[in-house]
Parts: C-alpha cells; structure tokens; sequence
C-alpha cells in the first residue's frame, strides 16, 4: 500500500506538512551515487496510489532546482514523477538539507552498477521497451528546454514488475552530469571535471542513451577494465561506437540507430527529428565515424609522438608549465600545416602566436592564454583547459559552488575569471545568443573579484553564478538560506552562537548583495569601515532594512544578539544623558524582536543632528575657557593693566576737574 511504512522507520520528517520522510527506512535501490534515498508517504495518498520515496541531496552539492521546478509539472510515463521538493530539517546530521520527493517506479533498477551483469534486453524487445519510452521522455524534457544529463543503466528503472518499459531516473540532485561515470559522457566532457560539464545539449543525453543502449544490448558494461584515459583514447582513435562495440555483436536493426546516436561530432549526431524519422521508418544518411587525422610525422612534447591534434591538445593541457614554452616557436604552426596538412588550423595557429601578448604585459600570462587558445585550436570540441582546470563554461559556477563548499581552494577559478580566460572559448566558438549572454555574465565577475572589501571577492561570484546556491556562512550553512526571505530567520536560529561577532561576515554580505532587489550601496560601502560604530550602524540598517522588506517579525534572537553589539553606537553619542536614555531603551526594543525600531532608536537624523550641534557649541565654549586660562596662567592677564589705566585716567581726570573748580572759585572771589 502507498502508506505502508517501514518497521522501524521512526518519526518521520514532514515535508509541507504532507509528505512524511523516514530517517529509519533507507532505500538503497533508489539511492544514487550522492543522494541517499528514504521511505516516504503522503498523508493526503488514496488507496491506488503509487508509494513514494524521497531523495535527499548531499549537503553542499550544488542541485538543480530549476529543474525541480519544471519535473513537478511533468506527467510522462517514462520519466519518474516528480511529486514536491523543499527544504526540510534532517536530525540524522542536525541540519536542514533538500529533499526531492518522486513516486517510485515497481520494477526495480535496470543495472545495480557497472560491475555487475544483468539479463539482456532481447533485440525484438529494445525498441518497444527501451527506445520509444527513452525517446519520448527526452522529448518531453526538450520541449522545457531542459536537459537530463544522467542517463544510464544505473539510473534507470522499469515502471513495472513485468519490466515492460524504462522509466529515466533523478536529474535533479546534483551538478549536470555530476554523477554520470566517464564512459557515458562525449569525449570532451570526459575530459571535464565532473562539477563544470555543465547543462550541456539534448545531443549529450542521446549519446549517453546511445551508450546505455549498447549496454542493455549486451546485459554488461562493454570495457569494464578500461581506465578513462584509455577510454578516452580509444574514443578519439576508433570513434565511440568502435570503441565500445568492437568485440561484440549489434542487433541489425539497432546499428544505423547506434551510429547515429554515438557520432562523436555533434553536427552529425543524431536530433529529436533524426530519431522521430527512423522510428517512422525512413532511412537516413549513415553517419560516418569521425577519425581524428593522423599526421604523417609525430609532434615531439615529453619524450612521446602524437600524430592527431586532439590527443596533442589533451597532452598539452595535462601538461601545462612542459606545454608553455612549446606553442610560440613556430614548431606547432609547421607540424599542423605539413604533417596533418590542416592549412585552416595551421593559419589560426599562426593568427593566435602573432597577437599573443595583447591582452597581457606579462609574458607569463600571455603565455599562458595562447596555450589555452591553441589547445582549444587543436581541439575544437573541448573543454576550456587553464592549468589544472577543465571546465565548460556553463559549468563554473557549479565547480565553484562544489569548491567552496569541501574548503578547497578557490584561487585558479578567481585566476581565470579575473583573467577572462573564456574569452579564448568565445572566439573559437560559433556566436550564439547564449554563449553571448554566457559572456557577459562571466565579465561582469571581474570587478568583484578586483574589490577585496566586504560584499565582493569570491564570494560575490559564487552568488552572481550560482542563482540558487545557498549562503556558506558559518552562520546560515545549516538553513540552507537560498532565498532573501530565509536569510534572518536562519541567523536568528544561529543567535546563541553569535560568539560576540555581527551577524554579517563576508558570505552574509556577498549573498545581500548578490540577492536584493533594492538599493544597499551606502550600507555596503559602509560595513567595511575601520570604526566600529560607522560599520556595526551599517550592518544594523541593512538587516533592519530586510526586515522590513520581507515583512518579518519576532526576530528576538537576532536583535538579541544584535542588541548585545551596539554600545559602540551608542558610545557615538556625545551626550551623556543621551548615552544613558539610549542603554535604558535598547533593551525595550530588543525584547520586541523589531530591528527597524532598534535603527531608528540609534540613528535618528534629529537627534544625530541635536547631538552633534550641542557638542559643536560645548566644543567652542570649552575652547574659549581654555584659552582664557592659559593665558591667565602666562601671566598675561591684561585686565589688572587695564584697570591701574583707568584709575589713573579718573584721578586724573579728577585733579583735572579739582583744578578747573579751584581756579573758577578764585576767579569768582577776586570778582566780589
């Protein structure tokens, strides 16, 4: 029954309060290589209902929920059906991860792992139960304009017991092609790190259907001893068809199908339209195995030959400070143009030496582009390769998602971003409207990347090219804060912790930055200053300011937390009196759990204004005492002066005055 659990599954975790999740019932046989799978049910399930199972993604596994986003509206028999995802708290590891909830397909797993051997699909069966399912189901995600990227034998399942049809497994719980083993993916992919192959093309997921084809013919992987770089070498010698059926036998009327599936270059591999005509029946031009041409004369690099430009530029770029010195003299430009005798890519060669240096005053570093530009020269289809990177530009903001989140270092990423080194792509590329928009996105990191302040970095990047990568902070990393709205709810569950720091580190800022729809340019150039009181008011008025935009109450952790780090705020208040009436109602204000209350209490412009006139005139009144008393203490006190001038200006004026009466009485009594 659709709501039968498992003895011992425990309490379930509630997803929406609807689907339940056991902790206590692991279900191995939906597992996949980084998602562990569990029991699930639904609480609103009828009986019929098809029983469920939640996957849960790897903490910090970068996932794909667009993806999730456009699976959940999609009904179709042969792909598992997405029922609802979310983010849920998860006691087993005490932190909040996602959780992918699917209805569960009743006919088991098609192939246990690559190792194992499994019964065969009969050639008079494939079609009916392999290739019109995985068809359709691929066409149907074509049509969202979305990509797969994870099929295999592994990953796929047969709806039923009777193992009538294939139903295409999870794509969401990790990177695009993130779990995908080398054998299924295209040559230029294989040489990619599995966190930058990116979203790739509908073209990627036929030819990985088109080797599990080859696999479910046989009943067992085809080169199960074969290492990648074999493998790969293989490929680019034979071709992938030959490579992976050379010893085997193909039913006759799967082999125009496989060829066309298996094309190793993408303009003859088969399309939706291609596949639609040969299930109708017609006929289609036989795709032809693409050989790399073989020089005449072998290129001498680290004591070997090699005699295709393709294995030249695999060898160049695993090889990178040996390769260096080997691409400016002239010596590649001649190999191409004599022994493979390719004109157009000696010429571009030629193009490529010539304006080395360019772009960079440091030899070094122009060095190092035209290497990246000659290996993609050699190599049309690869990846872009810098120094030990290998990476499709799609795919860079997965890698350094991954990369930031296992503690590794993130520097030749920065390297190349600051550096542009995609550009050598771009210019080796047909234009595009996507890979257009691809460029200008990755441009646009520089500048932060050139900033080292608060906000910006590293950290900035990871957001800007990760739309739905979660904050990292220590302080959000357990909520998994991909949204603006869940970022103070998660710093105030991490409250007790505060460890007397603000709640608002590099990751906090880079992810406000990269994430509001709002102006905080005053508040982000603020936060990085040198004094404690002009910062610590910044960082309040910013989460005040997210507060109050996404509606959020009883915050009482945070503006606790908060509240326990603003008496240097307080303490740039001159007044003492103030200082006093502002530690009395800070308290009030934390209690409410109001951030915006708490900013405006500690800047208001009024009594900033007040505060500062005040200590503006107390400044000038104590200046003018102080003067007065220094000079008194210089012994330069002029009033006594003053005064002796003016008592002898009155005895004089006096005597004067004495003389004038006595005269006049003299002259009076001489007159009588």
């Amino acid at each position: 029954m659709a709501n039968e659990v498992p003895k011992g599954a425990g309490t379930p975790v509630m997803l929406r309060d609807r689907y339940g999740i056991y902790p206590g019932a692991p279900l191995a046989d939906f597992s996949t290589p980084t998602g562990q799978a569990f029991h699930a049910d639904d609480r609103r399930a009828a009986i019929g209902d098809k029983p469920l199972f939640a996957l849960l993604v790897r903490p910090g596994l970068p996932c794909r929920p667009d993806a999730m986003r456009i699976l959940k509206g999609i009904e179709h028999p042969a792909l598992m059906t997405l029922v609802d995802w979310g983010v849920i708290d998860w006691p087993p590891i005490r932190r909040k991860v996602v959780a992918v909830i699917y209805e569960r397909p009743t006919g088991g797993r098609v192939m246990a792992d690559l190792g194992a051997s499994f019964k065969r699909v009969e050639d008079h069966e494939v079609i009916r139960k392999v290739v019109l399912p995985a068809v359709g189901a691929l066409r149907e995600m074509a049509k969202h304009n979305l990509t797969h990227r994870a099929v295999r034998p592994t990953n796929l399942f047969w709806a039923t017991p009777d193992h009538d049809s294939i139903v295409l497994g999870d794509c969401t719980t990790s990177p695009p092609g993130f779990d995908q083993p080398p054998m299924f993916e295209t040559i230029e992919s294989m040489m990619t790190h599995q966190a930058a192959r990116g979203a790739g093309s509908f073209g990627d997921d036929l030819y990985a259907f088109g080797v599990s084809l080859v696999v479910m013919l046989l009943g067992r992987n085809p080169v199960p001893n074969m290492e990648d770089d074999q493998l790969i070498r293989a490929k680019m010698a034979d071709g992938t068809y030959n490579a992976l059926t050379s010893d085997d036998r193909m039913p006759i009327q799967v082999i125009e199908l496989l060829r066309g599936l298996l094309s190793d270059e993408p303009r003859q591999r088969w399309s939706h339209e291609s596949l639609e005509q040969w299930i109708a029946g017609r006929r289609l031009p036989t795709t032809q195995t693409r050989i790399e041409k073989r020089a005449a004369r072998g290129f001498p690099f680290l004591e070997r030959e090699y005699y295709n430009a393709r294995e030249l530029a695999l060898a160049f770029s695993r090889n990178w400070d040996a390769a260096v010195t080997q691409v400016s003299d002239g010596r590649l430009e001649l190999w191409v143009r004599r022994s493979i005798d390719n004109k157009d890519m000696a010429n571009e060669v030629a193009t490529a030496v010539g304006t080395a240096g360019y772009a960079s005053s440091d030899k070094r570093v122009a060095d190092e582009i035209l290497l990246c530009k000659i290996c993609l020269i050699l190599d049309r289809q690869a990846p872009l390769r810098y120094k030990t990177l290998a990476v499709m530009p799609d795919g860079i903001g997965s890698l350094l998602s991954l990369t930031m989140a296992e503690g590794a270092d993130v520097r030749l990423l920065a390297e190349m971003l600051v550096r542009e080194v995609h550009k050598t792509w771009m210019e080796t590329r047909e234009y595009t409207p996507e890979s257009a928009t691809l460029d200008t996105k990755l441009k646009a990191q520089r500048p932060f990347l050139e900033r080292a302040s608060i906000g910006n970095g590293i950290e900035r990047v990871l957001y800007e090219v990760n739309e739905n990568a979660p904050c990292m902070s220590p302080y959000t990393i357990d909520d998994y804060v991909v949204e603006l709205k869940d970022l103070l709810p998660a710093l105030n569950a991490y409250a007790k912790k505060g460890e007397g720091k603000w709640p608002i580190d590099r990751h906090v800022a880079a992810f406000l930055a990269a994430r509001a729809n709002f102006d905080i340019a005053r508040q982000m150039s603020e936060i990085g200053d040198p004094s404690l009181e002009k910062s610590g008011m910044a960082m309040l008025d910013l989460l005040a300011m997210v507060q109050w935009r996404q509606g959020q109450t009883g915050l009482y952790g945070l503006t606790s937390w908060i509240g326990g780090l603003v008496q240097p705020i307080i303490n740039s208040y001159h007044n003492r009196q103030k200082r006093k009436d502002l530690e009395r109602e800070v308290p009030k204000l934390v209690r409410q759990g109001n951030l915006v209350d708490l900013a405006r209490l500690l800047d208001n412009a009024d009594e900033r204004y007040k505060d500062r006139s005040g200590f503006e005139q107390a400044c000038n009144e104590w200046k003018e005492a102080a003067r007065e008393i220094r000079e008194i203490n210089a012994g330069r006190d002029s009033r006594g002066e003053e005064a002796a001038k003016t008592a002898q200006q009155i005895a004089a004026l006096v005597s004067v005055t004495a003389s004038l009466l006595a005269t006049l009485g003299l002259a009076i009594a001489r007159l009588f």
